[in-house]
């Protein structure tokens, strides 16, 4: 388990890029439970249902973005810090952690169950990360 400081911040911004198909229904409806059944035999095999998340960095979702079976865009999801804290970091009552290998190398990575996807919608804003601000 990753140890999480946001030091002095109020929000938290989470990465990702968006599955084929899938950007432009999550900025504006957010993530559906439906859009990941959990399948190996799905186009884009997501085996647990999960949305992924890079925390306060978008150089993963970058590598992603264009990808096949990947829009080419980032969306960012911004969470107040309190929302973040109670719900996702290190979140046990799902057994998930802030720790997941990705590109071969450690990184932190925020993995949310579908049973979380209604404080992501309730709580997130969602836009399209430019590239340029942050916060």
């Amino acid at each position: 388990m990753v140890e999480v400081r946001l030091f002095g911040f109020s929000e938290v911004n989470l990465y990702r890029a968006p599955r084929a198909g899938l950007g432009g229904k999550e900025l504006l409806h957010g993530f559906d439970p439906k859009d990941y059944p959990g399948r190996f035999d799905a186009p884009q095999p997501n085996p647990d249902g999960s949305v992924y998340f890079r925390l306060n960095d978008e150089s993963i979702a970058a590598k992603y973005r264009g990808r096949a079976g990947y829009e080419n865009r980032i969306l960012r999801v911004t969470l107040p810090r309190e929302i973040f804290e109670t719900h996702f970091a290190g979140n046990r009552n799902f057994g998930y952690s802030l720790v997941s290998i990705i590109d071969a190398g450690p990184q932190q990575q925020l993995q949310v169950p579908k049973e979380l996807f209604n404080i992501l919608n309730r709580y997130g804003k969602r836009s399209w990360y430019d590239g340029r601000s942050r916060r």
